[in-house]
């Protein structure tokens, strides 16, 4: 099983996505081959985010349970 294909089993959890600038977490909407999609949370300072991290640049992903 490839990197994405583990994946797959947490759409539609909350998940926290690393790469070596940035940290990202949210509900993981969707994962193709070379593309990993969250919906980050709305925050008191604005609404929320889709953000499209490429799989190529995350070092890990840990999954809430």
């Amino acid at each position: 099983m490839n990197f994405e294909g583990f994946l797959t089993a947490f759409v539609g959890r909350t998940v926290e996505a690393a790469t070596i600038s940035q940290s990202f977490t949210g509900t993981l909407q969707q994962v193709t081959t070379t593309t990993l999609q969250l919906a980050e949370a709305p925050t008191p300072y604005g609404p929320g985010a889709t953000v499209i991290v490429p799989t190529v640049n995350v070092d890990y992903v840990r999954a809430y349970l």
